[in-house]
């Protein structure tokens, strides 16, 4: 029996940095699956001179986000007179929607690691690699009480665990115990990677964008 109360299908994206064609397999590709809801986890920026197609893309399909430290300045409140001036009414307005976490299903969904503080633009750039350790993962688990928690922001595939890193190498599904807690860090879509999972059967599916039909 699933633990959550209205189980579905979620087609998670990070680190898109504007990689439009990459994106839109994505999406395709997770639609594909039957998802019931799209998010990303931040990181929609690069260079900016794909960012109106990048949001065009989002925006179409309705996917629900969390900002990363690339789209900081133009999130919410914080796009000055310059950045205004810079882009569309639809960027703006999309941008100005993404939240620092969003929490689905019991699962919570943030850029960086809950422990680091998502509205402030020093712990959205903190960057000392991966959790490697127990003592690294653990710092994890204490910030919240979800008991599955995705992130992006590292470009690789890691699952971790109360027992520290686990030996997955994201080659095939996996099962996220009921009775465990996981920390998942998911590949990056400008990599050609995005993951499914399965509130309902706990099952995390790494896709390869140049490898799914």
């Amino acid at each position: 029996m699933s633990l959550t109360q209205n189980p579905m299908k979620i087609g998670i994206m990070t680190d898109i940095h504007e990689a439009t064609m990459e994106l839109a397999r994505a999406i395709a590709v997770l639609r594909g699956h039957d998802v019931d809801r799209l998010v990303h986890l931040g990181d929609i920026c690069s260079t900016h001179h794909a960012i109106e197609e990048t949001v065009a893309l989002l925006d179409e399909a309705a996917v629900e986000g969390v900002w990363g430290n690339h789209d900081f300045g133009r999130c919410r409140d914080n796009a000055d007179e310059g950045t205004r001036a810079r882009y569309s009414t639809r960027v703006l307005r999309y941008m100005s929607g993404l939240q620092p976490r969003l929490e689905v299903e019991g699962c919570l969904l943030t850029h960086v690691e809950p422990w680091l503080n998502a509205e402030s633009i020093e712990d959205l750039w903190y960057f000392e690699g991966p959790p490697e350790t127990s003592e690294q993962v653990a710092r994890s688990f204490a910030a919240v009480s979800h008991r599955v928690i995705f992130v992006g922001h590292y470009h690789r595939w890691l699952l971790a665990t109360l027992e520290g890193i686990q030996a997955w190498s994201a080659e095939r599904p996996v099962v996220l115990e009921p009775a465990n807690r996981y920390l998942v860090a998911v590949d990056a879509v400008c990599q050609g990677r995005c993951a499914l999972y399965d509130t309902g059967s706990y099952v995390l599916t790494p896709v390869d964008l140049g490898q799914s039909d």
